[in-house]
């Protein structure tokens, strides 16, 4: 066995993030016992899924690999493609008070329910609920989506189905290509970022997770929105299929086709019906049953990779297992690195979270399923 050489190096951090390190410790989150192991390992993994994702984009115009195909989207940007002329768009937010309501206490309240009926009250269009336009779905996919679970860095659905509902009104006409559609969602990831952000609190939770948010790294912070939120696109040729991996193309969501040497994307039908069945729900975790319900019978008929993943979790779950037991677990029937088996976990834990699965809190250094969880990983389907 391999023996590790340490060397001391020395790390800036924030205060702010010095104390949730030292409480997480203190709490025994996650079995971990020093500030050396958790930072270890969380570099370990992070490092581990940027490398997963360092495959060559397709230029989206010719046939050549080209490593950076799109344009910074945090500055401003004006792209060729127009949304529908009937939809309604607000460049600007109205002047904010000096104290916000809550998305809790919008929530809870008609003012939630006018957010949700006036989009144009808010800076990207239609935030909260699918567009009333029908999409064209695409009839054929030309993507070949590659197999297994979602890397980790996915650990959230709710900025992928948001940008799914931005193709859907992108798409009114038809399919739209591929680079317009990722400059124009990553600027909409920006927009939302900055909306939640005035919003977030203790109560909300961390309402940005998994979209652009670090202005000061902004090219990182587009690029892992586009490979964990989206997914990416691997090098082809064209008029042939293309190799793709994330949750757009896991799920079946959207298509890809070939138009006068250019690729193409838009919403599938099972991808519209998606959208549809969601429609309305808030970046606050967790979401209600029928939702989770509904996107659970999507994944489990059209994203089988995903969701043969994601009940494999709550099943190991039912036994209320530590967090070593289960990357242990995970590292035996993936077959791979203990970083890769954590960020694995990390992933599908949080996103379980999310959809009401899994308990928010871990309970003496244990993983606990909801009721509800326990109905899916005792199920059948």
């Amino acid at each position: 066995m391999e023996k590790k050489t340490l060397r001391p190096i020395k790390l800036l951090l924030t205060g702010q993030l010095i104390d949730r390190l030292d409480a997480a410790l203190q709490q025994g989150l996650g079995g971990f016992r020093t500030r050396h192991s958790l930072v270890e390992e969380a570099i370990e993994y992070y490092l581990q899924e940027l490398h997963e994702s360092e495959h060559d984009y397709y230029s989206l115009e010719s046939g050549k690999s080209d490593q950076t195909p799109m344009v910074n989207a945090s500055t401003e940007i004006k792209p060729k493609l127009q949304i529908a002329a009937n939809t309604p768009v607000q460049a600007q937010l109205p002047s904010q008070k000096p104290n916000p309501p809550s998305l809790v206490s919008l929530e809870k309240n008609s003012l939630w329910a006018e957010l949700v009926k006036e989009p144009e009250r808010i800076e990207d269009t239609n935030i909260f609920c699918t567009s009333a336009n029908p999409t064209v779905p695409i009839s054929q996919s030309l993507s070949r989506p590659d197999k297994g679970p979602l890397l980790g860095l996915h650990n959230r659905d709710w900025p992928t189905l948001k940008a799914l509902e931005l193709l859907n009104r992108m798409s009114t006409s038809g399919s739209v290509p591929c680079r317009d559609f990722y400059i124009v969602a990553t600027a909409s990831g920006w927009r939302l970022s900055d909306f939640l952000q005035k919003h977030q609190s203790a109560e909300t939770g961390k309402l940005t997770a998994l979209l652009p948010s670090n202005r000061e790294k902004s090219k990182a912070a587009e690029n892992n929105y586009r490979n964990f939120a989206l997914g990416w696109i691997k090098q082809s040729e064209a008029g042939k299929d293309v190799r793709t991996s994330g949750p757009i193309f896991s799920w079946s969501a959207v298509g890809l086709a070939w138009q006068k040497g250019k690729l193409h994307i838009g919403l599938t039908e099972s991808g519209a019906a998606l959208i549809e069945g969601i429609s309305g729900i808030s970046p606050i975790a967790p979401h209600s049953k029928d939702k989770a319900q509904f996107f659970i019978n999507h994944i489990s008929e059209f994203g089988p990779d995903d969701w043969y993943f994601f009940r494999q979790i709550l099943k190991e779950l039912l036994v209320k297992p530590t967090r070593n037991v289960l990357i242990s677990s995970i590292m035996s029937s993936q077959k791979s690195s203990t970083s890769v088996s954590a960020s694995l976990a990390q992933g599908y834990i949080a996103r379980g979270r999310e959809w009401g699965l899994i308990e928010q809190k871990q309970q003496d250094g244990l993983y606990l399923l909801t009721q509800f969880g326990k109905e899916l990983a005792s199920s059948h389907f």
